[in-house]
């Protein structure tokens, strides 16, 4: 550890003193976090944690996911607050209290090194140290006892049984085997037991495949399932404690919460109760060790948080009474911020800060001087750099020539082979050094450790991992002494992907799991059906699963689960419901024959329409270059699995000489944009013309302004022809897209019109096809001749029916959600003006907008009128498909352009738009 810091350190224990660390900037905190940290491997004595204090979530992410760049997961922890306010009928989410209970058990186990959390997570009270600990339940391999012993105590802890197991805090029965998937544990434990109740086996299992695991178990910890716990003590507490509370609701609410314990069943919002379950609820002070270190970063922005969390707390809390719900106070849920003021101001702590001038203050005050990258960039137009990149490649040979250590750091191996190619192809000498997570091996660690800069100056070396920003560091008289640069600082600015929860990413299931009773379903053999539930029905002495079909004459099939392949879901063209097939008659096996005649007929009429395409000879683009992989490189988030396959699918059509025809769907926001860029950008750079084709004029000014902003380090040139633009200015467009001065056009049907001429023309992007009409469809199809052409769709298209809806075209899904999309939560409630001011008015606080959908366009005004006079201070609009074209599209661009806060319309909202605000959907009688 470098000297400051020791000094520092000692300075604290000594004077309990309070001591201002300025000049932080880029991920520079997170690197002196990791070197004050205790290294528990290296030493004997008792580790004392660091608990650092940041203003927020968002905040709390970046600094965690930096830390785990320097330091390693080990040791590093993080205590989320919930995702639902109190007085808010929702429960958490099961992720976030299973990170809670780790870091929580982590805590009590002395395993923390460095914990991060919030001021509401400070904040909050919850189950005592005592309930936690004594509801956690340790297994080992020589237990003896039923099955049945597990249940109860599964159930007081929390756990609810389910028939199977598919998330974490469910456990399930089956005779002798008992599944458990503990909120500790990625994946699901099995257990087995014999006759004489011994428990045989202790093994993890998939999910998915409900396949056991070969690895054995020596044994098993269980951390509570829930943060209210259904036991005989707490539900006793809950009876003694609930008459004191009759004034506060409705009697018809305090029967429902009695019921509520009788049956021992839990409810959405329950944790906001917890005060009638523990005689004393606690908060994070109270798990932490008697010894540890506070560290606050941004003091002020945590107290301006701690304080306006209060105050929404309260908000609601006032809001709640006013619905006669049961509702506790605010103080027994939460400290209050003065009370959390009070709690910090008494340690002595260590304050971060990015600002290095501040007000003069009597605190012990320490000038690090990290400096971030984003001033290198700019100004690049003054120098003889071409571009900002080449630019950064110009400092990056200064610094090279002085001797000044340079790091460089890639988000995976495959960036960082791409970075350091780069590099060398623009003359500077580079080193893949690969991942650098480990104090350890981090050569520049090491330097700050002991000075030295041997072997950091003769190559530069690439480390890979994901860190939010470089820095660079100054001494005493401002010069540079050495310097972190991530590729977003070289090549241009990217948004992170979250990380926080190293949660399983499991597979999409298929149709079978959509299925719901009286679903209409074809059975290979027996024909068409309907669906009626899964069925448990012993035989052979076991309890098995199966599939009921219910056919015509009421007769019934039980489909075991292991046949499940033989039934699909059944898919009508037009909509109509089926005619059921009668069992032992021969009309099915007719149906099949005549089927399968149908299906060679095709297959000979798709062979030759292939062959015909085949024959076709189309432009052959070149393989990728290295402009190509700085563009790539530029991307601003980190690319999906399917993403990436769909790309290298692209490019291979590019690159040959038939003309490409491929139709892509995936789900909005699933990063179909970004693939029709690199195939974009691939075209243009060999002086190819690109076409994007849109349904709607606000659709095409989204992508105007998306494409303008990824190709901003580009040398071409995009245009957006549509309504938005003047006659006078579209002429000159298409004047310029004649002459080959324009190399990407976007627009609506516009482009098909017979005065729009390229002058090489290499792809053509069409955007939601399904929307345009039968002619414009017919125009599309005459670019297929002999011009590459990508298809997008947020519309699913069944893979076997691909070929018949859309014809004869290549088909990638794109299934995989981004890394931070989070799972959507679904109210369903009566009419109620607190429900529609209490969601409205939260989601405007946090700066979000808000779609009511009113589906009558008779009485939308009317419902637009009693909106306004419940949320009087609220923008709101409205929009149909009864209302002028030019008139929708300018109130739909104000909402996307953030000029109006709630959006009134009818189920015409645009398909395909890209509104990253709008977080919350009312759906009037949905």
């Amino acid at each position: 550890m470098p000297v400051l810091l020791q000094k520092i350190l000692k300075k604290i224990k000594s004077d309990s003193t309070v001591v201002e660390l300025r000049g932080l900037s880029g991920s520079s905190k997170a690197l002196v976090l990791s070197m004050l940290s205790p290294k528990s491997e290296q030493q004997e004595e008792k580790v004392i944690p660091l608990v650092v204090v940041c203003e927020s979530f968002d905040v709390a992410e970046v600094l965690l996911n930096d830390i785990y760049y320097f330091l390693g997961t080990k040791g590093v922890h993080f205590f989320p607050f919930w995702d639902v306010l109190p007085y808010d009928n929702f429960s958490p989410h099961k992720g976030l209290v299973a990170q809670r209970f780790q870091t929580l058990d982590a805590l009590l186990k002395e395993k923390v090194r460095i914990l991060i959390t919030t001021p509401n997570g400070l904040m909050q009270r919850f189950l005592p140290r005592k309930t936690f600990q004594k509801n956690t339940i340790l297994l080992t391999k020589d237990f003896v006892g039923s099955p049945e012993i597990i249940q109860k105590q599964l159930l007081e802890s929390g756990y609810n049984l389910v028939d199977v197991v598919e998330d974490q805090g469910e456990f399930s029965t089956h005779g002798i085997i008992l599944d458990v998937f503990p909120l500790n544990r990625e994946k699901p434990v099995r257990m087995k037991f014999s006759k004489k109740m011994e428990l045989l086996s202790l093994k993890p299992f998939d999910v998915q495949t409900q396949r056991t695991a070969e690895t054995e178990l020596t044994s098993l910890e269980i951390l509570p399932g829930n943060e209210i716990l259904f036991n005989l003590e707490t539900i006793s507490f809950a009876r003694q404690t609930l008459p004191s509370f009759r004034k506060k609701c409705t009697a018809e609410v305090l029967k429902r919460l009695k019921e509520s314990l009788r049956k021992s069943e839990s409810f959405p919002g329950i944790e906001s109760l917890s005060p009638l379950f523990y005689p004393k609820l606690e908060t994070l002070f109270d798990y932490l060790p008697t010894e540890y270190l506070l560290i606050v970063d941004e003091e002020k922005n945590v107290e301006q948080r701690a304080e306006h969390f209060y105050q929404e707390v309260f908000m609601e809390y006032e809001m709640s009474c006013q619905q006669n719900k049961l509702t506790l106070s605010p103080e027994s849920l939460f400290l209050t911020h003065r009370e959390l003021a009070t709690r910090l101001n008494k340690s002595a702590r260590v304050i971060l800060n990015s600002k290095t001038h501040i007000d003069k203050t009597e605190r012990v005050v320490h000038e690090l001087k990290f400096v971030n990258n984003k001033s290198l960039r700019q100004g690049f137009e003054k120098t003889k750099a071409t571009s900002a990149a080449g630019h950064m490649v110009q400092l990056l040979q200064n610094w090279q020539k002085s001797g000044i250590p340079v790091l460089l750091s890639a988000k995976n191996q495959t960036h960082a082979d791409h970075f350091q190619q780069l590099l060398e192809d623009l003359g500077v000498e580079s080193t893949v050094a690969g991942e650098q997570l480990i104090p350890k091996t981090c050569p520049w660690l090491s330097w700050l450790e002991n000075g030295s800069v041997e072997g950091l100056t003769k190559t530069i070396p690439i480390l890979s991992g994901k860190v939010s920003a470089g820095f660079r560091k100054l001494d005493a008289e401002g010069k540079t002494r050495f310097i972190l640069l991530t590729e977003e600082e070289v090549f241009g600015e990217k948004t992170r992907s979250r990380r926080l929860q190293r949660t399983q990413v499991h597979q999409v299931t298929g149709s079978l799991d959509d299925l719901r009773d009286g679903d209409y379903v074809v059975h290979l053999d027996y024909g068409i059906g309907s669906y009626h539930g899964l069925h448990k029905i012993s035989a052979g002495g076991s309890n098995n699963e199966f599939m009921l079909l219910i056919y015509a004459r009421e007769e019934k099939v039980y489909v075991p689960v292991g046949k499940f392949h033989l039934v699909q879901k059944y898919i009508s063209a037009d909509g109509n419901s089926p005619k059921l097939s009668k069992l032992g008659e021969k009309s099915w096996k007719k149906t099949r024959k005549k089927v399968a005649r149908a299906v060679e007929d095709i297959a000979v009429e798709l062979a030759e329409i292939y062959a015909e395409r085949k024959a076709r000879k189309g432009f052959a683009f070149s393989a990728d270059d290295a402009e190509m992989q700085k563009f790539e490189l530029r991307f601003e988030f980190e690319e999906t699995p399917d993403q990436l396959e769909v790309i290298s699918s692209v490019k291979a059509d590019m690159e040959s000489e038939m003309p490409m025809d491929r139709l892509i769907c995936g789900d909005v926001g699933f990063g179909k944009t970004e693939i029709a860029m690199r195939g974009a950008f691939k075209a243009v750079q060999q002086e190819k013309q690109v076409a994007i084709l849109v349904p709607t004029t606000i659709l095409a000014q989204q992508h105007f302004q998306t494409f303008s902003q990824r190709f901003e380090d580009t040398p071409f040139i995009i245009e957006v022809i549509s309504r938005f633009r003047t006659d006078i200015e579209q002429k000159n467009i298409l004047k310029r897209l004649h002459e080959g001065k324009i190399d990407i056009i976007i627009g609506t049907h516009r482009l098909l019109s017979t005065d729009v001429k390229f002058r090489d023309l290499g792809l053509l992007v069409v955007d939601e096809e399904q929307r345009f009409g039968v002619k414009h469809k017919e125009k599309i199809k005459r670019f297929r001749a002999n011009v590459d052409v990508l298809t997008l769709s947020a519309t699913p298209i069944p893979r076997t029916l691909h070929m018949s809806l859309m014809g004869l075209r290549d088909l990638s899904l794109v299934n995989t959600p981004p890394a931070d999309r989070r799972a959507v939560r679904t109210r369903l409630l009566p009419v109620n003006d607190y429900i529609i001011q209490e969601a409205v008015s939260r989601e405007v606080r946090r700066g979000g907008q808000i779609f009511v959908v009113h589906n009558r366009v008779e009485t939308i005004y009317e419902y637009g009128n009693y909106l306004k006079s419940i949320l009087p201070n609220i923008r709101i609009a409205i929009g149909h498909g009864q209302m002028r074209e030019k008139q929708l599209e300018k109130v739909m661009l104000d909402f996307i352009e953030g000029r109006i806060d709630v959006l009134l319309s009818t189920t015409i909202i645009e398909s395909g738009l890209d509104i990253p605000k709008a977080n919350t959907i009312i759906i009037d009688n949905a």
